[in-house]
């Protein structure tokens, strides 16, 4: 099996932590690209105070997203990551950045118990490796 695209959702959590980890020395042993997916909930926008809580959502996953792509960027500097933020329901968008992207892997944490506590737990783990096409592999 040739393993050329890695996908990595992260949710904050020390389990997606170890799987990020685990992806970039997966990539540096296979001359991979990594990608680091976070997912976080469409939600409706109307009341007004809706708007408000779902921009503070965007923002918590996009800071999240971020310093989990500068830390990959520090620990393997040659290995190519790119980051991605999606809205949506959890293991649809995952399944369907999967399949869209070209993946050939999902390297996902066991349980998700981070900042987006509730988007990515291990029930989230779960319901991908039962409806990938792809290998999926868990970190715990």
């Amino acid at each position: 099996m040739s393993i050329e695209r890695i996908l990595v959702p992260i949710d904050g959590s020390e389990s997606a932590e170890k799987a990020l980890s685990f992806a970039l020395e997966m990539a540096e042993r296979h001359e991979a690209s990594v990608e680091i997916l976070t997912v976080v909930p469409s939600l409706i926008t109307d009341p007004e105070w809706m708007k408000e809580y779902t921009e503070n959502i965007k923002e918590l996953g996009e800071e999240m997203l971020s310093e989990a792509f500068r830390k990959a960027k520090e620990s393997k500097p040659e290995i190519v990551v790119s980051k991605r933020l999606e809205e949506g329901v959890t293991v649809s968008k995952i399944l369907e950045i999967a399949k869209n992207g070209n993946h050939d892997i999902i390297i996902i944490g066991s349980r998700g118990l981070g900042l987006m506590k509730g988007f990515l737990l291990g029930s989230v783990s779960s319901k991908v490796v039962d409806q990938a096409e792809i290998p999926v592999l868990i970190v715990k």
